[in-house]
């Protein structure tokens, strides 16, 4: 289980969290929504150990991840950032086999490349193996991003906005991977801003507003009408299509 224990954070005098308490379970596919402004990706980096809190803490299996030195904590979360950027020149494939460097003198080269095979197989990348990543389009960039975390074989992968820079066929595929990762027993926890999205694919749902936890639950819980409409000022008609899905259709 990773958690998050009355985690607050400020800024030059701004709260951007403010006592968010939450259980994230491995095996799920957890979304955290939210308007502009509200703490998603604050909350996404304070969770992988990227950003101290004020107050409060990330436990991850019983340990406060701020012990954890930075290899290991590697080794256990992988994070997705929100920048398709990448300001070198390397080769995708080498890009890629960065995501091993937490298991260097722990696994050999054989394991290490049967790893970015499977990643660069399931982040649709193969192609662009021996091709330049300055010189692929963002949204090519993006996937061989989430390769290269996918070859870390980590127990849960932090995704910040994922879906940025990726065509509507690539997102439907990109959330499909997650849901087979957390079917397979990976924790996931990704910040969306989708509503249709997010209901469709997350097991619980994290709804923040103005850096507080506002609800948390299952879809059908968190995303009601009053909800969104306190939350996003939206008024929403909340419906479901032939197979029992949610679909949000958001309203000025």
């Amino acid at each position: 289980m990773l958690k998050a224990q009355n985690i607050s954070l400020s800024l030059q005098g701004r709260l951007l969290l403010d006592d968010i308490s939450a259980n994230f379970v491995a095996g799920k596919v957890n979304v955290i929504l939210g308007p502009n402004g509200a703490g998603k990706s604050t909350l996404l980096a304070c969770l992988s150990g990227l950003r101290p809190p004020d107050s409060g803490s990330a436990i991850l299996s019983g340990r406060d991840i701020a012990i954890l030195d930075a290899r290991e904590r590697a080794r256990h979360i992988g994070f997705l950032p929100q920048s398709a950027e990448v300001h070198w020149d390397i080769l995708a494939h080498d890009l890629i086999a960065l995501g091993r460097y937490p298991h260097h003198g722990r696994a050999g080269k054989a394991e290490d490349e049967a790893a970015i095979k499977a990643a660069m197989e399931r982040a649709d990348v193969m192609q662009f193996a021996w091709r330049n990543v300055l010189k692929l389009s963002g949204g090519e960039r993006a996937r061989v991003l989430l390769a290269r975390v996918l070859a870390t074989q980590t127990g849960w992968l932090l995704a910040d906005e994922p879906l940025a820079n990726l065509d509507p066929r690539h997102q439907l595929q990109l959330l499909r991977q997650l849901r087979d990762l957390a079917d397979e027993g990976t924790g996931v926890i990704a910040v969306l801003h989708d509503l249709t999205h997010a209901a469709r694919f997350a097991d619980h749902i994290l709804l923040l507003n103005e850096g507080r936890l506002f609800a948390q639950g299952a879809p059908e819980e968190v995303m009601t009408k009053e909800n969104l409409r306190a939350v996003y000022g939206i008024e929403a008609e909340i419906l479901r299509d032939t197979a029992g899905q949610l679909a949000i259709i958001a309203n000025a």
